[in-house]
């Protein structure tokens, strides 16, 4: 099994500290893009968005929301794992 193969597609919000980095997301983003044999143009069309709103996923610049990480988890064939993490009231 290759390395990509295996991977699940997971997302912590970038604010917590302690959550992955968005670079790391959209890096992961991009790996699986180029895996599938797609173009962002490509993966925009299926998510029903464009090729620039890929892009600024991939760089780390967008914050995306539950809907579009469940498109791209459907566009990958993967499952969803997000992780909530309650924040201290102090």
């Amino acid at each position: 099994m290759d390395q990509i193969a295996g991977r699940r597609l997971c997302w912590a919000c970038p604010s917590d500290a302690d959550s992955l980095e968005g670079t790391d997301f959209g890096q992961l983003i991009k790996e699986l893009r180029v895996h599938s044999g797609l173009s962002q143009r490509a993966l925009g069309e299926k998510l029903g968005t464009t090729q620039s709103a890929i892009a600024r996923l991939e760089a780390g610049d967008a914050v995306p929301k539950l809907g579009t990480l469940q498109k791209l988890a459907a566009a990958f064939d993967r499952d969803l794992h997000l992780y909530v993490k309650a924040q201290d009231s102090t």
